[in-house]
């Protein structure tokens, strides 16, 4: 066994999680995942492109570089499936949605799917970012200064509205209350069971810990929710312009199959889930971000000012804001909310001249490539102009990958992006964020990247 040693006590840029030096013993990296999923990667995973590390029967390879990041997304995607552990944990949620389900299934949905976020439909839901957003800001405007308020938690009190609002026209339903509850819980709660990542066989019991029972039961309640709010629907389609409209109607270019209730069911699920849950938190970390940063927050001030003037931000607006979307880009190299992507080995490979045999693990980290010290220069440091025009272009594509990549990147990347763009520039307008003295913050790899202790603020009026 080779010792670690814990190197971040006197680290003073952006929050970053603990890191060790040394390799991990199985032991040791179980210990770190039940930590912090991001501690389990020691400082040689932000030196080597590749790394591979046994874990009792399961062996996990992390690639770092961007080819090697697009051989596994793109260039041999049909020989890495969703891995098995994450869909185990998603499962009871999301069902076989787009984003753990694999093969031509994955395919048939994906292009059905495609129809559906084309960038001009999408864009007519900015009516909708516009509108609740305004809504939060007024409700900001009422906080003293001196109050500080939980700003991971009040973003997702924005976003969660948001595509509810967009999937259902409306959140004033029972049926949709009981979702907008549960929801957090799902999130919260729903973890890898540690059998799975040890890599013991299904047929082996799990036992399930309090924390994945609540999970469950969440869960359940969106099942049984939103199955009744797809039986109304079908039941009375017309008179609604939103997603599940669209779903419902939706039809595979191929086959001109329409979605099942069941079908419909989990990719709604999986949009209410995953298309507010990461939006709200590269939004908690760019405020962050620019309140350790006044400099940059001033600039945003300025073009925000410029651009918008004194109406609120809407989609013409979002061209002109682009160091906004600097920003925002660089605040997901830092914190990227789908901050781990976990691919199967179907078959046997070879990356970089290493042999993947068939039933390897492999993982591409948002988190990793995106702080990788051969790929970045003082990569833990926030600098926006990495996404300037000139850089961006003599950069290798898949150096930065947020919304992941190749035909599985987030078919929702497009709609987060205007969402980001309008909410940030609507605080930027009228609102100053300021950390609470003393709070201790540390980015925790959940499903996504959550902050452990929250991001308590300060609002404080520009005006």
């Amino acid at each position: 066994m080779i010792e670690h040693q814990l190197i971040a006590e006197s680290y003073s840029g952006p929050a970053v999680p603990p890191r060790y030096h040394g390799r991990f013993s199985a032991l040791q990296f179980l210990g770190a995942m039940r930590r912090n999923t991001l501690s389990a990667w020691p400082e040689e995973a932000y030196e080597k492109l590749i790394t591979r590390q046994r874990i009792f029967m399961r062996e996990l390879v992390l690639v770092s570089s961007p080819s090697m990041v697009k051989h596994v997304l793109v260039d041999r995607a049909e020989n890495y499936h969703k891995g098995s552990v994450i869909v185990r944990a998603l499962t009871p949620a999301l069902g076989r949605g787009l984003l753990i389900s694999d093969g031509d299934y994955w395919l048939r949905h994906r292009r059905t799917m495609n129809r559906i976020f084309r960038p001009q439909r999408m864009a007519a839901f900015a009516s909708t970012i516009v509108t609740t957003t305004q809504e939060l800001m007024e409700r900001w405007a009422r906080v003293a200064p001196s109050t500080p308020v939980e700003m991971a938690d009040e973003l997702t009190g924005l976003t969660l509205p948001i595509i509810t609002r967009v999937m259902f026209s409306t959140e004033a339903d029972t049926r949709i209350r009981e979702i907008l509850r549960a929801v957090p819980d799902f999130q919260m709660y729903a973890r890898p069971h540690p059998f799975d990542l040890i890599g013991l066989p299904t047929w082996v019991p799990r036992i399930n810990s309090p924390r994945a029972n609540r999970a469950l039961k969440a869960a359940d309640t969106m099942d049984r929710a939103i199955t009744e709010i797809i039986a109304r629907r079908k039941a009375e389609p017309n008179g609604h312009d939103d997603l599940l409209s669209l779903l419902l109607e939706a039809r595979d270019e191929e086959s001109s199959l329409l979605m099942n209730a069941q079908e419909v069911r989990d990719e709604a699920l999986t949009i209410l889930i995953a298309g507010h849950d990461t939006t709200a938190l590269a939004l908690a970390w760019t405020l962050y971000l620019l309140a350790l940063h006044p400099q940059e927050e001033q600039r945003l001030h300025e073009e925000v000012d410029r651009v918008v003037g004194a109406g609120a931000p809407n989609v013409e607006h979002l061209d002109q804001l682009k160091r906004t979307r600097m920003i925002l880009e660089e605040s997901m190299r830092l914190y990227p909310p789908g901050h781990t992507l976990s691919r199967l080995a179907v078959g046997e490979d070879e990356i970089d001249g290493q042999h993947i045999p068939a039933g390897t693990t492999v993982v591409v980290s948002p988190w990793v490539t995106h702080r990788h010290r051969k790929l970045w220069n003082n990569p833990d440091a926030f600098d926006p102009d990495r996404f300037s025009p000139e850089q961006v272009a003599a950069r290798p594509k898949f150096q930065y990958i947020p919304f992941g990549g190749g035909p599985r990147i987030c078919i929702g990347a497009q709609f987060a992006m205007m969402e980001l763009l309008i909410i940030l520039a609507s605080i930027a307008q009228r609102f100053r964020l300021r950390l609470v003295p003393g709070s201790e913050i540390e980015p925790l790899g959940l499903v996504t990247l959550r902050p452990r202790n929250g991001l308590p603020m300060y609002i404080e009026s520009r005006s």
